[in-house]
Parts: structure tokens; sequence; C-alpha cells
């Protein structure tokens, strides 16, 4: 690490800790730290003793945070969690045509998404085991859009 601020005396280089992660889409930024690499998947990292958050890549977070393992296996979740997230919408969701509803049953748990009166979606999910239920707090553009929402929800009660 020969570049950037880790050349700077005046910032800390370690003791750092990862406050988020954040996909960009594509390698569309510069790490903060090494300021070299080409980033896509952003770690957000904070240290008592500096006064900015700074973006950086996964190799520079594990050295911030002195665990390159655990910012590998940070980045490696998030990127499941996306693959997971995106293949949600390929799901089979069935329909009632007369409630204009579609469903998904999964983890068992139940998913519903139905259009509202204002023009827009909302979403349940049911865990059936605990009869735990979460209706969306607000409505949403499309029935993917709740169907995203939704999923949220859906890891964290299938996980009860």
């Amino acid at each position: 690490m020969a570049t950037g601020k880790w050349l700077d005396p005046n910032i800390p280089k370690a003791g750092w800790a990862c406050i988020n992660i954040d996909d960009l889409g594509y390698p569309a930024a510069t790490c903060e730290m090494c300021e070299v690499q080409v980033i896509r998947y952003v770690h957000a990292m904070i240290h008592d003793a500096y006064p900015h958050q700074l973006e950086c890549g996964c190799i520079c977070a594990g050295y911030m945070e002195e665990d390159t393992q655990r910012a590998r296996t940070r980045e490696t979740t998030f990127k499941n969690y996306l693959a997971r997230r995106q293949k949600w919408l390929t799901r089979p969701w069935h329909t009632q045509s007369w409630r204009n509803l579609e469903y998904l049953n999964a983890n068992h748990c139940h998913v519903s998404v139905w259009p509202d009166q204002r023009g827009g979606y909302a979403a349940l999910v049911e865990h059936r085991p605990t009869g735990q239920k979460r209706y969306s707090k607000r409505f949403y553009p499309t029935s993917d859009a709740a169907k995203l929402a939704a999923f949220d929800v859906f890891l964290r009660m299938s996980m009860i």
C-alpha cells in the first residue's frame, strides 16, 4: 500500500469500520484510500480519528479494518444478496385474476402484491408459522417495485 492516502501520516491506517456497501452497477469510482483502484462495490469506511467517510474498494477496506477476510466475505455476501434480489422477480409468481393479485410462497412465507386504489402497488409478507404479517408502509409505482420491497422483508422473516 504505497499510494494515495496510505502515504499520508495524518490518516489512520487501521481501526476503521465499514458502515455500508453499495453497488455502482459497473466500475465507476476510484478507491479513496489508495486513489488508484477503480471500483464497482464501494465500502463506506469510518474512523473515530478521521472526520470524513472514505469510499473504498474491498482490498483497502480489508486492510483499513485489519481483517481482509471480513471485507471479502462482506462483498461476497452483498453480491449474493443482489443476485437473489434480481432472481426474485423471475420466480414463478401466481395470479388471482379476480382479485388482481400476484403471490408467491417461499420459505414458510406468503408474499402478495396488488394494485391499490391510487394507481400504485402494495405488498404483504406473512410468515405462516408465526402468523406475523408486514404490510408495505408505502405504495410503489410498479408491481416489480413492490415485489423488490417485499423481498427485503421476506429475507428478514424467512430467517425467523
